[in-house]
């Protein structure tokens, strides 16, 4: 309740609860450089490392409670559609009263549009201690009707992850989906590719078997060149991949929800090594093809 975190703390604290203030209010709002007023999420808090709700630093210092103007970290999606930089010093307008800050980190994971203050900073600026109480109950503790008569509202972060989970789930079995097709899609035409290799060279590899080249020497020329194809191939793949992240979080990317993209190395060396080993898994169909090559007719076609 308004002024009510008071009775809240004393709750938790008779209870053996952890307990931690936060501000966080969508008063925010701020003008893209296309002209359009956007709000985004104030938030204020007492540590941004240590606490029930840690902030996810990709860029910058963390923000100093003593600096004028305030210091703040900005969630990515904000920085990328407001054309902001670290360092800068912006106007917004917050609870209708135009207010400075310096942009001083940049973070990450945020499902909406944030700008991180301190706790002390932020209320001074609203003229409110906190809005909310972070509890963490020790074991035997719960949710009672004594919180729930001191409280506005109850929100449980288990039901919160068990949603977010629940998403990451069906967008991991999509990605898993289009994984598959893809290294189904390599395979075929790896395959293909062997094929037509040494399909096409017949007369060259036959050649070669007759003027002495051994099986093992014509089969190690193949496997250099499946690792060849499989090298070039991968790194051809991981910049598509890239760039196709990267224009379709550009299309699904809007104010209220933004997808970044991000290189992760362990994926593209997973990409590489795949295309790789297929490429080296199809060299023994040349090697077979090779072996059973008459080489009789293939000098009366060379002869004729």
């Amino acid at each position: 309740m308004s002024d009510g975190e008071s009775d809240v703390i004393d709750w938790a604290e008779e209870k053996g609860a952890l307990h931690e203030l936060l501000i966080e209010l969508p008063l925010g709002i701020v003008e893209d450089p296309s002209g359009i007023e956007r709000t985004f999420s104030l938030v204020g808090l007492d540590t941004f490392e240590e606490g029930m709700r840690s902030v996810s630093l990709i860029e910058g210092t963390l923000p100093d409670s003593a600096a004028t103007p305030p210091q703040v970290i900005i969630d990515e999606g904000s920085m990328a559609f407001l054309d902001w930089n670290l360092g800068e010093v912006q106007t917004v307008n917050i609870s209708g009263i135009e207010q400075d800050f310096e942009i001083v980190g940049v973070s990450q994971g945020e499902m909406s549009r944030t700008v991180y203050f301190h706790r002390s900073d932020l209320g001074s600026m609203l003229g409110v201690n906190a809005t909310s109480v972070y509890l963490k109950f020790p074991a035997g503790v719960g949710v009672d009707v004594e919180l729930g008569e001191l409280s506005a509202g109850l929100i449980e972060r288990e039901t919160l992850i068990d949603g977010i989970k629940s998403m990451l789930e069906q967008q991991t079995q999509i990605l898993q989906v289009m994984m598959y097709l893809g290294l189904m899609f390599t395979v075929v035409v790896m395959f293909n590719t062997m094929i037509m290799n040494v399909a096409e060279r017949d007369l060259e590899l036959a050649t070669l078997r007759v003027l002495g080249a051994s099986t093992k020497s014509l089969s190690i020329m193949l496997l250099f060149e499946s690792l060849l194809i499989g090298v070039v191939g991968g790194l051809v793949g991981i910049l598509f991949a890239y760039g196709g992240a990267v224009g379709l979080a550009a299309s699904f990317s809007t104010w209220q929800f933004f997808v970044p993209v991000s290189i992760v190395p362990s994926v593209a060396y997973q990409l590489m090594g795949g295309v790789i080993l297929i490429a080296i898994a199809m060299t023994p169909i040349g090697v077979w093809r090779l072996r059973k090559m008459d080489l009789i007719e293939k000098v009366k076609d060379l002869s004729s």
